[in-house]
């Protein structure tokens, strides 16, 4: 199984977070990854933290964000708003705009970090049109993870579960 390098980045280039994900497919929603309990978690070279939960992550062919899929813990979906996806063979690097679309295993679906968005439009000097992007995106995201549509719903998942070699 491929091994590749997952990287969100802080607008406009500054290195966010790191880690190696597994390819596992693709299908109509995007690349399927696996991601592996332990696999440290980069900020620059130092090492973070490691995974807790193993799942799947989601690069999707259209749309901006990283849909992450976790098989244990509180989350069973957080989603990252992103921008600028770069796909290569052996990487997809994108830069993470501080939304996140989460959904509990209660049900409960939330849009966190606000706060951070709205202060990093002044401290990191965000484009208007980058606001505007990350706000429309986060909208539509919440809208169809509460709606749970796909690829949101889990339904898509299961099958790249099995997938997965741990």
């Amino acid at each position: 199984m491929q091994q590749i390098w997952i990287e969100r980045r802080k607008w406009p280039d500054t290195p966010h977070y790191g880690q190696s994900g597994w390819v596992l497919g693709e299908d109509d929603h995007g690349l399927w990854l696996e991601l592996r309990v332990g696999t440290p978690v980069y900020r620059g070279e130092d090492v973070v933290f490691h995974l807790t939960s193993g799942g799947l992550m989601l690069v999707p062919w259209t749309g901006d964000y990283l849909a992450w899929f976790l098989e244990y813990g509180e989350l069973e979906l957080y989603v990252d708003v992103v921008s600028g996806t770069v796909r290569t063979a052996t990487s997809v690097i994108t830069i993470d705009l501080d939304l996140d679309v989460i959904r509990r295993r209660d049900g409960t679906v939330d849009l966190l970090d606000v706060d951070e968005f709205e202060a990093h439009q002044v401290e990191l000097d965000y484009p208007d049109d980058l606001v505007d992007h990350a706000e429309r995106a986060s909208q539509q995201i919440l809208a169809a993870v509460r709606n749970d549509q796909e690829p949101f719903s889990g339904a898509a998942t299961q099958a790249w579960m099995t997938r997965r070699q741990l």
